[in-house]
């Protein structure tokens, strides 16, 4: 047995650690991008290092494991052991902290030192906090001088930075809510203030998100610890309204009789206007002195913005959003969110949002719209953050759509030649799985199909073989009842019928409407955007587009990753058009960080100009086969592009 855990291991035990319920093999083993083995395999080496310890693991088949400890500050050194950093993003959290609670220039060499990595190392995570903390709220500089480095002495916006790294690392399904080794001030001064929040939100009537909730929180137990420290914020802010400074004495008067620390009025005044920023306004409720400007003109001006987004979008995609005031509402409560709430970050969830990103591709990209007219029409960045807010609200108002077009579901017809029982038990089989959001018909002989086909239906399921020429809807075979495989395959299909009800578009198949499908070895070329150059050049050079395109499929590169947890990347543009419709599959030599996700194929899709309108159906179904394909390990042996062609289209009709 090994006698230090690799880092994989510890990111394993520190999620066990974290979860009051079992978890599934299959859930850690999406949540860290590896196989269902992988995990097996280490679980059974932590079982054995902890065995020891005391520590048990327990495994119930079907059920998932469950982490049996008593003594949280083992685990918490098992998790973090040796000073070792568990993961970059524990690095730099690291390095963040020890910025902030430094007052003087800190030398790089010392640092490196103190994390256990190179210098070369440290410079580019000095990189990533400059890029994420300087262009971003709360825009703190990073100082460089010589060999040293600083962040810009400024007291609100170093709380600010501290709050974002204790809330990141919140655990919602931990027991006492927390899964971290440097809290800013004791478990027991945390339980105090919780308790004096929850006691004056009830009180004062003040509604929080749980986000917003966690994070107050956190701001007020920063105070405390930074007040302690000689850190004081001296300037006070407007103040906030009646209700939350009536709401902040309460909670501070209840901390300052417990831990004897006394808080000045520029605190009680900051700290009152961060909870009104923070508190929820409905219409019925908002105080008169504190309407959020919701009615203001800027506002005005955004709700006018998304009655324009929402009618061209149901003009070109022949949805029904502008009717749908739940989502006017919504977006304008997520833009006012960024524009006048300094305290709320938007998702930053990394998990949620590559699952997003590959269950509701149309949603990003509706998204991304959103984004590239704000900045265009009223000179504001969308923030990554924030832009995966929208996507949560328009990924809801598509499947209410969805929901409302489709009616009775997916009409799937059941051609069997098997006893009346058997096919009873067959459709109920499937009836059990797929609920509402498919519709049996029949079930028919075979005779019958082939003789008039499968009138009325979307895709059919057979239990004999029958010839691709026999039906000329999507079909699966099956062998009398349905298995695991066949479930995953009709629930694929059904994926992309939703999507052929849904959005316009010409033909059946999607396959069909693509003319120019090739598989290109991999070209020289270093990072993400020097592969796009190359990729769209071979493009431009044929004279198939023309350089706008390019710049377009950049540009949306730019707004969010078209990278898919599966290992592949699909980059396209979002206007402009090229002279033939395509598929260019690049086939990478080692995988490559696309987005934060490493990649081993890279497929551009290109579309004539007669085609935009069906872009969204096109590219979400391309979404959907692609990634079907990437769990089967079928693209990286394809020699041509006949053969991409001919998988991709068989896919498309039998799953």
């Amino acid at each position: 047995m090994s006698e230090k855990l690799t880092v994989r291991q510890r990111q394993i035990l520190g999620i066990l650690n974290s979860q009051k319920e079992r978890i599934s093999g299959r859930e850690i083993a999406e949540y860290l991008n590896v196989t269902d083995r992988t995990v097996r395999t280490d679980i059974q080496v932590l079982t054995e290092y902890l065995r020891p310890l005391g520590v048990e693991i327990s495994a119930i088949r079907g059920k998932g494991y469950l982490l049996n400890s008593h003594d949280s500050s083992l685990m918490q050194t098992l998790v973090y052991q040796e000073g070792a950093m568990l993961t970059p993003d524990d690095r730099i959290r690291a390095l963040t902290i020890i910025l902030l609670e430094s007052t003087d220039p800190v030398d790089i060499d010392d640092l490196a030192e103190e994390c256990f990595a190179s210098r070369s190392t440290i410079e580019h995570d000095l990189k990533v906090i400059a890029f994420e903390y300087e262009h971003e709220q709360p825009h703190i500089r990073l100082i460089r001088r010589k060999n040293t480095v600083q962040l810009e002495l400024d007291e609100w916006k170093r709380r600010y930075v501290m709050n974002m790294l204790y809330v990141r690392r919140w655990n919602y399904n931990y027991e006492a809510g927390i899964l971290m080794s440097d809290l800013p001030v004791s478990n027991q001064e945390m339980e105090l203030i919780e308790e004096a929040l929850t006691s004056a939100q009830t009180a004062c009537h003040i509604s929080m998100t749980e986000h917003d909730h966690v994070s107050f929180l956190f701001s007020i137990a920063i105070a405390l610890r930074r007040i302690r420290m000689g850190f004081r914020i001296e300037t006070s802010s407007a103040g906030g309204t009646a209700q939350t400074i009536k709401a902040v004495d309460a909670i501070l008067a209840a901390v300052e009789k417990q831990t004897g620390v006394a808080f000045s009025h520029a605190e009680y005044s900051n700290l009152s206007d961060e909870l009104a920023y923070r508190q929820q306004y409905s219409e019925e409720s908002s105080p008169l002195e504190k309407q959020h400007a919701l009615n203001s003109s800027g506002d005005s001006a955004y709700a006018h913005f998304i009655e324009q987004i929402l009618r061209q979008i149901d003009e070109e995609l022949g949805l029904a959003f502008s009717q749908n005031e739940h989502l006017k509402k919504e977006l304008l409560h997520i833009l006012v969110t960024q524009t006048h709430n300094p305290f709320h970050t938007g998702l930053r969830d990394e998990y949620v949002t590559r699952r997003v990103r590959a269950e509701y591709p149309d949603a990003v990209e509706l998204a991304c719209r959103f984004a590239e007219t704000l900045r265009e029409f009223r000179k504001e960045e969308l923030t990554e953050n924030f832009l995966f807010e929208l996507v949560a609200a328009l990924a809801e108002a598509i499947e209410e759509d969805a929901v409302n077009k489709r009616g009775s579901g997916i009409l799937v017809m059941i051609i069997s030649h098997m006893p009346n029982g058997a096919t009873s038990i067959l459709m109920t089989q499937i009836r059990k799985f797929f609920g509402t959001r498919v519709h049996l018909l029949g079930p028919i002989p075979v005779y019958e199909a082939l003789r008039n086909g499968c009138r009325g239906a979307d895709l059919a399921i057979s239990t004999t073989k029958m010839k691709p020429s026999d039906v000329s809807l999507p079909y699966l075979t099956i062998p009398r009842m349905m298995d695991k495989n066949n479930f995953e395959r009709m629930n694929f299909l059904v994926s992309l019928e939703n999507y052929r009800k849904l959005y316009t578009g010409e033909g059946r198949w999607i396959m069909e409407q693509l003319e120019d499908v090739r598989v290109i070895k991999a070209i020289p070329a270093k990072g993400r955007g020097e592969t796009l150059e190359k990729l769209t050049g071979l493009l431009t050079g044929e004279g198939l587009a023309d350089a706008s395109f390019a710049a377009q499929v950049a540009k949306r590169e730019r707004q969010t990753s078209t990278s898919f947890r599966e290992g592949f990347a699909l980059p396209h543009a979002m206007h402009a058009g090229a002279k033939k419709s395509g598929l260019f599959l690049l086939q990478l030599d080692s995988p490559m960080d696309w987005g934060g996700i490493q990649v081993d194929q890279v497929i551009l899709l290109f579309l004539r100009e007669d085609q935009q309108r069906c872009e969204m159906r096109i590219y979400s179904c391309l979404v959907f086969m692609l990634r079907r394909l990437k769990a089967q390990k079928k693209l990286q042996d394809l020699r041509d592009g006949a053969a991409l062609k001919e998988l991709l289209h068989f896919i498309e009709r039998h799953g």
